[in-house]
């Protein structure tokens, strides 16, 4: 199984976890981090602190979005290990598929899938009214 941390602002990653063990029903190899009173290398320590995987196990960490200081706090992170996936955009269809096609699947198939399935679970319709 592999390991994931979501790293993001306020609570965030926590409501993420909480709501992905309600629809997939198990426990997930899955830790969240905010950056709540904390600068990026801040993140990064408490990363440190609170993880603790051999460094050339797969890792895949989630944050919000390019650019901001939780996405700042994974590459940081990400730079001191190997065989480590930065994903953004994190959202629930991603990670109901990190929770639920780990088996039999390389890190950087499931790396490519995973954003495969964040961008199908994000659609759009338009729906004008009826005259």
């Amino acid at each position: 199984m592999f390991t994931g941390i979501i790293v993001t602002h306020g609570t965030m990653a926590q409501c993420l976890i909480r709501t992905l063990e309600k629809v997939t029903g198990g426990p997930l190899n899955l830790y969240p981090f905010s950056n709540e009173g904390r600068d990026p290398d801040g993140v990064v320590n408490e990363i440190r602190k609170e993880i603790n995987i051999e460094p050339e196990m797969p890792l895949f960490v989630f944050c919000e979005f390019v650019g901001g200081s939780t996405w700042f706090a994974a590459n940081k992170y990400a730079n001191e290990r190997k065989n480590t996936f930065v994903l953004t955009g994190v959202n629930l269809p991603m990670l109901i598929s990190f929770a639920t096609k780990q088996n039999d699947i390389s890190p950087e198939e499931l790396a490519n899938l995973l954003h495969v399935d964040a961008n199908r679970g994000i659609t759009l319709r338009h729906y004008p009214g009826v005259d």
